[in-house]
């Protein structure tokens, strides 16, 4: 019995060859990893210069580490939140069963993210030199700093279920018309 080569395992996807692997995994998953991957590099780059601005000098590995382990959750729960879009739009006739399970996504993001800070704070310093607060306390700031840019994910996730559903459509009715 052979094993596949790697040119087995290529298949075409959108003028790209992409591994068989790789075909499986939805797209909106790769978009959510690289925005948040992007956004994880400025974030670290700001740091080093904030620092460097305030004469407090950080190093490339801290800020990276304190960037990335804050900003990566948000992979994770940017797909939570894509899911609930995709299974609540908010749609006429169903705006405020979709704002509920909406809403409570949002703040179940403002808890987990608490929860988060809360458990890694002692490998993090999210706190700086501070002694952690009461989980309380954290909980507040969390839905301070969490609680609008979940919304914002909501709202992008809505646009691009919207998009892919007018997409849909639009393929619909090019092909009932060539027929």
């Amino acid at each position: 019995m052979t094993t596949p080569s790697l040119a087995h395992e290529l298949v075409p996807c959108g003028g790209f060859l992409q591994l068989k692997m790789f075909k499986r995994v939805p797209s909106v998953f790769w978009i959510v990893l690289m925005w948040w991957t992007a956004y994880a590099l400025i974030f670290a780059t700001q740091v080093i210069r904030m620092g460097d601005q305030q004469g407090q000098p950080i190093s490339w590995q801290e800020a990276l580490q304190f960037s990335f382990g804050g900003w990566m959750t948000w992979v994770p729960l940017s797909l939570g939140l894509y899911w609930l879009v995709k299974r609540s739009p908010i749609e006429r006739d169903r705006v405020l069963r979709s704002l509920s399970v909406l809403m409570l996504g949002a703040v179940a993001v403002v808890v987990l993210r608490a929860i988060y800070v809360y458990l890694t704070n002692s490998f993090f310093a999210w706190y700086g030199d501070q002694a952690l607060p009461g989980f309380g306390s954290v909980l507040s700031t969390a839905f301070s700093n969490n609680f609008m840019l979940a919304w914002l994910v909501i709202g992008i996730s809505h646009a691009m279920v919207s998009t892919s559903a007018a997409t849909s459509a639009t393929r619909k009715w090019r092909n009932w018309k060539r027929a």
